[in-house]
């Protein structure tokens, strides 16, 4: 084999491996329906389906994405105070529970949330004496059938020269309204 074609195959590997972490399909600008500071709306606490790369399980709640310890299956109300924080109100047994959530809308339309953002690099930039890096983001958006899409990046990983250890990933959650 000549060396341009070593070339040219090593860079269509390196591209298709560039382009599988690529951007999930539903948090496209023409995919959605922005989210605004006046939306108010209630979905089902159980997801409908599961796409991405390294979720935790096959099926996930509101509640769970945003670290609830509930087990109730009543549906979710979601809507925004005069701050433009998110409020979460669900079902508690015979009470309503509120919860709140400091985040900010994103100019693609979705709301933007950091629940761990943990980030220790030594060196900065490239870490190779160590690192530990905790991390969960999630995105809500509205899909063209105004059902609510969680895209979750997360990733807990961590290294000591050239022992790592760890996990990451990003996923899409929908639930219905």
């Amino acid at each position: 084999m000549k060396i341009s074609s070593v070339l040219f195959y090593s860079f269509l590997v390196f591209a298709l491996a560039l382009y599988s972490c690529g951007y999930n399909y539903p948090l496209r600008k023409k995919h959605t329906h922005p989210l605004t500071s006046t939306f108010y709306g209630e979905f089902e606490n159980q997801s409908s389906q599961i796409k991405g790369r390294n979720p935790y399980t096959e099926k996930t709640s509101i509640l769970n994405e945003f670290e609830i310890k509930q087990d109730y299956d009543s549906p979710i109300r979601i809507h925004f105070d005069s701050s433009q924080n998110l409020l979460i109100t669900y079902r508690n047994g015979a009470n309503l529970s509120t919860v709140t959530f400091n985040g900010r809308f994103k100019k693609n339309g979705s709301y933007q949330i950091w629940l761990r953002r943990k980030r220790i690099e030594i060196p900065p930039i490239f870490p190779i004496f160590y690192s530990q890096i905790d991390i969960k983001r999630l995105r809500l958006v509205l899909d063209l059938e105004d059902n609510l899409v969680i895209h979750d990046k997360w990733a807990r990983t961590a290294n000591v020269f050239i022992f790592a250890a760890g996990g990451s990933g990003k996923y899409n959650s929908y639930f219905h309204k």
